[in-house]
């Protein structure tokens, strides 16, 4: 009857120490999640700065086409003496 006692505490022990092993595992891959997070939020940071520059960028040249439209359609309308 002893062994059997003695063995379920060895198994007990052996099970505690498992479960001690997984809950720091557990702890590690949390601290490595939260710290991918962050690092993703910064690089998405920086992917969106950029994309603002680009969208700036945008802006400046859809005006200039359209302004250079408006130059090309008044000097073609002054040439035909229309305006």
């Amino acid at each position: 009857m002893e062994t059997r006692i003695t063995t379920l505490e060895v198994k007990m022990d052996l099970t505690y120490k498992s479960i001690d092993r997984l809950d720091h595992s557990i702890e590690r891959m949390d601290h490595t999640i939260m710290d991918l997070r962050s690092d993703m939020d910064k690089k998405f940071l920086h992917v969106d700065q950029k994309f603002l520059a680009v969208d700036r960028k945008f802006c400046w040249v859809i005006g200039l086409q359209i302004g250079t439209l408006l130059a090309i359609v008044g000097f073609m309308a002054k040439l035909t003496r229309f305006y």
